[in-house]
């Protein structure tokens, strides 16, 4: 659902002051003026700064040295244009000293840049010009500057296109009543969205109202939206400047509904921005286009990228790795089953193989991090292969009476860990692994002998299988599904439930990014590292989305979706450093949506 019938102007708040970063407005340097907002201070028109308390003084004669700090109070006003005259804001001057003492000054030379914003008189008094923007204040003392920043936000109230015309009047003037509120459907309480998300969708119950406003407060700023529907998808500048208001603290959502000429608002809803960034792409296998579809982040849709569309001459590439830089893909080639030979080519050709890969065999491959090898399954080996040639280099050392497979090297390179199982359990172990464990390998380097024997980081419990492990990008998680045992039976199916390894060696349950039981929660795989917050990890699940797939209870008919989890790269060892989950914008709901291989990818 798109927005639609509304005028907004608005502008991005900038940092508080010098050492503030991540573009975040600070509560604490921060004044806000808001005319939008039903308060006392809406009827000043004057945001005035704290006086300070040393008695003016007049600054030494020119020429001569002055000491201290030249400072503006406040440092950031953040000011609102609504209804009425353009706001106003009062700045004052100080002098801080290294003893904490501070002396006001009365007599310096003001400007506003650029002019267009508004206007600075003698005494500090900054009148807007109305327009939407960002601004510096200067105040000037013989040869010193003192700046402050000034952002002037103007919004209306969202009226999507099936919303009552008169909505914001009839909300505003209805009996509130309590305990009644719509049914928050998703997405759930504390998930954790990148700063850059676009297509998040909040959904409800319609409960029988006749409309509803959703309200979003992201810092200062709120923006409300109205509809007659029961899904609101906010995007354009409102959301762009919600997000940025909220990086790393909360959206509060209020989903409010109209019943007659009663108001009835539901508990809000918190939604955590987190700082870092959805980055690359992320390259799935789908049912319903029969091949691998690429999603970059911040797209909506989906597109094509190796299916009978783009590449006939390639029978069902499936079971796809992408290179850690994005560079390259491999696939396997042919029908199931068996799975077919494993092939390797340029993301920017894809149907321009490295080489032949009839025989080659490499299933559910890893790219090393230079991407001139790459390891997969092999009849139980662990193969590692030239990338350009397609040749065999070296089988992995195996414990005895074992095979593998699913293998994952490390983005630094000098580890890999797949799942082992017994052989004699494990007929074909091509295909997939039961009753294994999560083992790891040690690149020792050529002159102690290379990959030594591998060790268990992860024992399964009888009966139950770990399977697909993955890297995280800074290499101290190791993430992982386990199956079966009293989870349910059988590889790949609604059993599936995702576990994390610590760098410590401890293992945890991922509950909040599963969400309950049975939901099929598999195939994790981990984003490229933004260095800053948290790290992203997708992954397929049969859970609902909303009111806009029903998966539960998972059977036959239930269709896996890509979903998003933040993993917390500072939570204490042995401990869920998972978030709730948000439903990966733009694939398909009509698809099954599987191996979320994520890599570097800047669309052009």
């Amino acid at each position: 659902m798109r927005l639609a019938n509304y005028q907004w102007f608005a502008a991005l708040a900038l940092v508080a002051s010098l050492g503030c970063d991540d573009g975040a407005s600070s509560d604490v340097d921060a004044v806000v003026f808001d005319r939008n907002v039903p308060d006392a201070a809406a009827d000043a028109r004057i945001v005035d700064a704290s006086p300070v308390d040393a008695a003016p003084d007049a600054e030494r004669d020119a020429g001569e040295v002055i000491e201290g700090t030249l400072e503006i109070d406040p440092a950031t006003v953040i000011l609102r244009v609504g209804e009425g005259p353009p706001p106003v804001a009062q700045f004052s001057l100080r002098r801080t000293f290294a003893d904490g003492t501070a002396r006001a000054i009365d007599d310096a030379a003001w400007r506003v840049e650029p002019a267009t914003m508004g206007e600075m008189n003698a005494s500090g008094l900054f009148s807007s010009s109305g327009r939407a923007g960002e601004a510096t204040v200067w105040a000037r003392v013989g040869d010193d500057e003192a700046m402050a920043a000034v952002t002037v936000e103007q919004f209306d109230d969202v009226l999507l296109p099936d919303s009552p015309p008169d909505a914001p009047d009839r909300f505003a003037e209805a009996t509130p009543r309590d305990g009644c509120g719509p049914t928050m459907l998703y997405p759930k309480p504390l998930t954790v969205i990148p700063r850059n998300m676009v297509g998040l969708s909040f959904m409800w119950e319609r409960g029988g109202f006749d409309a509803f406003e959703v309200t979003i407060q992201g810092g200062a700023l709120r923006v409300r939206w109205y509809t007659g529907g029961d899904l609101v998808t906010p995007e354009g500048d409102p959301w762009t400047r919600l997000l940025a208001a909220a990086v790393g603290r909360n959206l509060e959502v209020t989903i409010s509904g109209l019943r007659g000429d009663e108001r009835c608002d539901a508990l809000p809803l918190n939604v955590v921005v987190d700082q870092a960034p959805l980055q690359g792409a992320v390259y799935y296998w789908s049912t319903g286009d029969a091949g691998i579809m690429r999603l970059p982040a911040g797209d909506l849709a989906a597109e094509p990228f190796l299916t009978p569309a783009t590449a006939p001459e390639i029978g069902c590439p499936a079971c796809h790795a992408l290179s850690r830089d994005g560079n390259h893909i491999a696939f396997t080639r042919t029908t199931f089953p068996p799975f077919g030979d494993l092939a390797i080519s340029p993301i920017g050709t894809p149907r321009n193989l490295n080489y032949d890969p009839m025989g080659i065999a490499g299933y559910f491959p890893s790219f090393s991090p230079d991407a001139e090898r790459i390891a997969g399954g092999n009849a139980g080996n662990i193969s590692i292969r030239d990338t350009t040639t397609g040749m065999l280099l070296e089988d992995l050392p195996m414990p005895m009476g074992s095979v593998a497979n699913s293998p994952d090297w490390s983005w630094q390179g000098t580890r890999m860990v797949a799942a082992v199982g017994p052989a004699n359990v494990n007929i074909l172990p091509d295909v997939g692994m039961n009753l294994s464990s999560i083992y790891q390998w040690v690149d020792q380097g050529e002159n102690a002998g290379g990959w030594a024997m591998p060790e268990v980081i992860a024992q399964t419990p009888e009966g139950t299988t770990y399977d697909r492990p993955s890297f995280a990008p800074t290499g101290q998680f190791v993430a992982f599904e386990r199956k079966g045992g009293d989870m349910g039976d059988g590889m790949g199916d609604a059993s599936a439930a995702l576990m994390i390894i610590h760098e410590d060696g401890q293992i945890s349950d991922l509950v909040r990014a599963n969400q309950g039981q049975r939901l099929g929660n598999s195939w994790p795989k981990w984003a490229p590292a933004s260095n800053q917050g948290r790290l992203w990890m997708a992954f397929s699940s049969l859970r609902d989305y909303g009111h806009q797939l029903g998966n539960e209870p998972v059977g036959e008919d239930s269709r896996p979706q890509i979903w998003v989890t933040g993993i917390d790269p500072n939570a204490a060892p042995g401990t869920d450093p998972s978030s709730p989950a948000f439903w990966l914008p733009g694939q398909s709901l009509g698809s099954g949506n599987h191996i979320p291989y994520w890599a570097a990818y800047e669309k052009e």
